[in-house]
């Protein structure tokens, strides 16, 4: 997918939650570069969720994200998960402003901690770059 094939207001805008942890250290356990394409987006272990993630420390219907009145983001935690907004706790049923730049921590370890991130297209997912590599290298053989 490139950039140049988007047709997007300016207005328009593409929400992520960006995994703060490698990759490579959790490779069963993780979720990089979450989308968040709904107005409320659930996560959890369940796999009824929009971002499942599939881990001890993560309830199964961890949290969700929405847009409050005013168009930021909160987290409300819905379950007895361990949540946490730059480094302060949500109790159960707790809702907070969620907002570019902030820290969510899902669990006690630091494993699941995700930035906020708001750009004005798609992100393209590992496996796109990889197909465009693939075709790249195709061609310039």
């Amino acid at each position: 997918m490139e950039a140049e094939n988007f047709v997007t207001r300016e207005d328009q805008r593409y929400t992520y939650l960006m995994r703060l942890r490698d990759e490579d250290e959790f490779p069963n356990a993780a979720i990089n570069i979450v989308f968040v394409n709904k107005d409320r987006f659930f996560i959890g272990a369940h796999e009824n969720n929009h971002a499942v993630i599939v881990h001890e420390s993560i309830q199964d219907f961890h949290c969700f994200l929405d847009k409050d009145d005013f168009g930021d983001w909160c987290v409300t935690n819905s379950n007895l998960g361990d949540i946490f907004i730059n480094g302060k706790r949500l109790r159960p049923g707790e809702k907070r402003v969620f907002r570019k730049g902030d820290t969510l921590q899902l669990g006690k370890t630091d494993m699941f901690m995700y930035n906020l991130a708001v750009f004005p297209f798609p992100v393209p997912t590992k496996e796109e770059v990889y197909i465009k590599k693939e075709e790249k290298h195709s061609v310039d053989e």
